[in-house]
């Protein structure tokens, strides 16, 4: 929901008004804060303080990589920069809240104390109730000066944190993060954890993120270093899971390459999913089919591969490796005859191909 107005904010900055703006007096007693607590979902909840001696205290709760209190510093030329856009932003005349008249939304807080003036502004997604767009940039500008990203969310300097921290990067925790990291295409985060050696096996649901082959769905440079990983180890386990990220992206050249390096083609993947039942396209379909895959294979709903086609394209490819229309729950488990999904969607060829109308 947050919006980047930094551009607009470094430009209010090199005003004349904001130039001349003098600094604090007393540095000992800048406190600069910024606290994000908890939706109804999975925000990240967390509250950091900058002191005036450069100083950052992060103190992370759920839904965030690094839990706990930590420390770092930052450099008084960054600290001078963000006074002078809270002094631009205006914001010791700002209301103390904006809050808008809805519900399970998280709240932001920025806490600001200056030679003496202290200040607070709540934001409950005040964007809708006039709240200016400067402090959404300034909360924005908090984190990035504090470098929360490194505890939030991954980036390259959360492997070394998580070293020091004694963190287990083979762990069913480390496939939470690197589901995660897929998800929000975080790559040099993803890049560093598959260095560790994260697991390409793990459900990833501890930090409410989908399994990893859901999460890397459609995101063509995740799914190209997942896939790279799983040929570098070469462990069956690996094989078979970059087997189905591959087929799920329709990558047929790694479908073979994976399958002859031994990728199992009926490899359990999540949900008792495997290869065959995520590949997107009738050439990955044919190509797993031609080296025995089980077209009839039941996931853990009871759901096939025929009843979890993505493309009519892809259902054809099944019939016609005698994938079996009467068997199998349809995706979400329930009894849907499949010549009525093929309808619903109207798949045409497939209803002609079943002899239904």
């Amino acid at each position: 929901m947050r919006r980047s107005l930094l551009p607009l904010l470094a430009a209010a900055l090199l005003l004349p008004g904001a130039a001349a703006m003098a600094a604090p007096k007393d540095w000992s007693g800048v406190r600069i804060g910024l606290s994000r607590d908890a939706c109804y979902g999975s925000c990240p909840v967390y509250t950091v303080e900058i002191a005036g001696d450069g100083t950052v205290t992060y103190e992370g709760g759920p839904f965030t990589v690094i839990q706990g209190r930590h420390q770092a510093t930052v450099p008084r030329a960054a600290l001078e920069r963000l006074v002078a856009q809270i002094e631009a932003a205006d914001f010791f005349a700002l209301q103390p809240a904006y809050q808008a008249g809805v519900t399970d939304m998280p709240a932001y807080t920025i806490t600001v104390s200056i030679d003496g003036r202290q200040h607070m502004v709540l934001d409950y997604l005040g964007r809708e109730v006039g709240m200016p767009a400067a402090v959404t940039a300034l909360e924005d500008e908090i984190d990035r000066v504090a470098g929360t990203g490194r505890w939030v969310a991954g980036t390259e300097e959360t492997i070394p944190l998580l070293k020091t921290a004694g963190f287990d990067f083979r762990s069913e925790a480390a496939a939470d993060l690197l589901a995660d990291a897929a998800r929000g295409e975080r790559m040099a985060f993803l890049q560093g954890l598959l260095a560790e050696g994260a697991p390409l096996d793990g459900r990833g649901g501890g930090r409410g993120s989908s399994a990893l082959l859901h999460a890397a769905r459609g995101k063509a440079a995740i799914e190209a270093a997942l896939i790279e990983a799983g040929l570098r180890r070469g462990t069956k386990v690996d094989l078979t899971q970059a087997l189905g990220i591959a087929a799920q992206a329709g990558d047929a050249p790694h479908v073979r390459e994976l399958l002859a390096h031994g990728g199992a083609v009926d490899g359990r993947l999540v949900a008792g999913l495997t290869p065959i039942m995520v590949a997107s396209t009738a050439e990955t379909v044919r190509l797993l089919a031609a080296s025995g895959a089980d077209v009839n294979a039941r996931a853990e709903n009871g759901a096939t591969a025929l009843r979890m086609a993505s493309t009519e394209d892809v259902a054809l490819a099944l019939l016609d490796a005698k994938a079996d229309p009467a068997i199998g729950t349809d995706p979400f488990g329930g009894k849907t005859p499949f010549h009525d999904q093929a309808r619903d969607a109207g798949w045409t060829r497939v209803l002609a191909k079943l002899g239904k109308s």
